[in-house]
């Protein structure tokens, strides 16, 4: 059984970011592949493609898991604990 449908039947298939990444990581396959039907060949500039193309979804799963951490908080916590909570966000949009 593949490993999302396992975690569908275990019921633990949510907060698992790094599945979501992975997942991401497949359907970002997509960009490369139009850019290469369209230019006929495999052009090495598809790779990059496919490196941006990740790294703007991890980054925005990231950022999702940031804001639902943001959720549970019950006050504004200081700017060290801030930037230690949006650390892995803030290192996928530098990219």
């Amino acid at each position: 059984m593949p490993g999302n449908l396992w975690l569908v039947s275990r019921r633990a298939e949510r907060r698992q970011a790094g599945i979501e990444i992975i997942a991401t990581g497949v359907l970002a396959l997509a960009a490369p592949a139009a850019y290469w039907v369209g230019k006929g060949w495999q052009d090495p500039l598809g790779w990059w493609l496919l490196l941006l193309t990740w790294f703007q979804s991890a980054a925005s799963i990231m950022y999702a898991y940031l804001r639902l951490e943001q959720r549970e908080l019950h006050a504004l916590p200081d700017r060290p604990t801030q930037f230690r909570m949006a650390r892995r966000a803030l290192l996928l949009y530098q990219l």
